[in-house]
């Protein structure tokens, strides 16, 4: 029985997902991340180094100073298998991405996309390794896409059609 049980834990999906970093897309993913692990996936998500530092210096001021700097720490106690990782930009946190809101969208287009790649082409070294990305893209071509790294790709629409 328990070698049994082995063999279906090696067959657990692990999908990958990377929403854009922008609040409207965050929480919906995150929403996502958990349903899909209450139903016995493996997922990692990925946030922005910015978001994140966004994330943790919000819930450090809700939860009184402490340091919270896992937005799944408590789902994994309670045995939910999501992983937590964070990626570069590629600006600085003291760049204001609102003010150089151009700069920050060609940085998207031409320099994330390599961050993303080495941080995917690390997870697929993971135990389970990654068969799925889902990549919530927030415009057309969005250059946020799985490589050739041999993973399946779904999508997931925040926006009605």
């Amino acid at each position: 029985m328990r070698e049994n049980q082995g063999r279906q834990s090696l067959k657990r999906p692990h999908f990958i997902i990377i929403p854009p970093p922008f609040q409207g897309h965050i929480n919906p993913s995150v929403q996502l991340t958990l349903k899909l692990a209450s139903r016995g996936f493996t997922v990692t998500f990925v946030n922005t180094e910015f978001s994140h530092d966004q994330i943790r210096k919000s819930r450090k001021h809700l939860s009184n100073g402490e340091d919270d700097d896992d937005i799944f720490a408590g789902s994994r106690e309670s045995g939910l298998d999501i992983r937590y990782r964070t990626v570069s930009d590629g600006f600085p946190l003291s760049f204001d991405r609102s003010l150089h809101r151009d700069q920050f969208v060609e940085g998207r287009i031409h320099v994330s996309p390599a961050h993303v790649d080495d941080l995917v082409g690390k997870l697929m070294g993971s135990d389970p390794p990654p068969r799925a990305w889902l990549p919530i893209p927030f415009q057309p071509g969005d250059p946020l896409l799985p490589g050739n790294m041999g993973l399946s790709m779904f999508h997931f629409g925040l926006n009605p059609l």
